[in-house]
């Protein structure tokens, strides 16, 4: 099953033109809270010559650090060779892009031939609807957006296609890490998620980490946000970082930590040498980040004495679950049938 997400055609159609080779030009939406893999993504362009290709690159919007485009792993498409004429384009990636859900990515168009293009607008006009655009870029080999932010009020009608993900897990995680960072004994940061209603019992988590080198060892411990201490069995077993640079790594319980359904609770990782940075999950509004420098990696202890620092939501963990069943009753006396929340 796929689902789709983006800005079709309405009606309201106007054509935005666009110069060849250097000239790219993208809308910046966020992926919905289920998304799990890109499919395909969809536009009409208007071309003026034959034989010519199109490229859509995805690139991660990543305005806390001024950076509106950056290339996802995977995220430049195979080319589309396009003709004179108004055709609609649909492009596929020879490996899915790497991305994550309920994040603002920028899907961008270049072009490769020497004439003017059109591209289809969507009507809607809101402030919060993004476009982006850069006159200095290269189809061949295309670059980071370097361009200035996004101007707002107009969409591209891009249609984006996606599987979702698996119900069975919560949470977020990324893929560029090196935003917060993590020193030896110290727990986090931290960051506070909250168990679905039809959650019965934690499976893994997992996290994009990087470090200072290889070798670092790293536990993942679970506090209750409610009095900040170590569920029971709350404490995973050693991952060891093999190299530096960063990718996804799996936390695993030798027992099951003891939590909660409707529960938050609050997750951080906790290092027994050099430093290491994991994806800051970035998403503006109210929210915390949980930091306890005076903790032990050899035997973590409740970081009852944790600062606590406004950050917006700091959301770099996902966490996988064992479902309770199709049809549970939860503590506020409400019947959720197969229901996942993410928060």
């Amino acid at each position: 099953m796929t689902k789709t997400f983006g800005y079709p055609l309405d009606g309201f159609n106007p054509i935005a033109t666009l110069n060849p080779e250097t000239y790219l030009r993208g809308l910046v939406t966020t992926t919905p809270v289920d998304f799990g893999s890109l499919v395909s993504g969809s536009i009409t362009v208007a071309a003026y010559e034959d034989n010519d290709y199109v490229k859509m690159v995805v690139m991660e919007a990543l305005p806390s650090s001024g950076n509106w485009g950056k290339i996802t792993p995977n995220g430049i498409s195979n080319p589309v060779m396009i003709n004179t004429g108004t055709q609609n384009v649909d492009f596929t990636w020879a490996t899915p892009p790497t991305m994550t859900a309920f994040r603002e990515y920028a899907f961008c168009l270049i072009f490769s031939g020497s004439g003017d293009y059109g591209l289809q607008l969507n009507g809607e006009s809101n402030a919060g609807i993004k476009l982006l655009s850069e006159n200095d870029n290269n189809y061949t080999s295309p670059t980071d957006y370097a361009g200035s932010a996004p101007a707002t009020g107009t969409a591209l009608a891009v249609v984006l296609t996606y599987t979702p993900r698996p119900s069975n897990v919560f949470g977020y995680t990324g893929w560029d890490a090196k935003y917060e960072e993590g020193f030896p004994d110290t727990w986090g940061p931290a960051s506070t998620l909250t168990t679905p209603s039809d959650f019965a019992s934690i499976v893994s988590g997992s996290a994009f980490v990087s470090g200072s080198s290889a070798g670092i060892n790293v536990k993942m411990v679970i506090v209750k946000r409610s009095d900040l201490t170590i569920v029971p069995n709350g404490v995973s077993s050693p991952v060891t970082l093999d190299s530096g640079s960063g990718k996804v790594y799996n936390f695993t319980f030798p027992a099951s930590p003891t939590m909660l359904l409707n529960t938050a609770y609050t997750f951080g990782l906790i290092c027994d040498s050099g430093v290491v940075w994991y994806d800051e999950f970035y998403i503006s509004g109210d929210g915390e980040l949980v930091t306890d420098s005076s903790n032990s990696y050899t035997s973590p202890t409740d970081p009852t004495d944790a600062g606590i620092y406004s950050a917006g939501n700091f959301k770099p963990f996902l966490i996988t679950y064992n479902l309770t069943g199709s049809a549970i009753i939860s503590r506020s006396g409400m019947i959720s049938e197969g229901l996942v929340i993410i928060i």
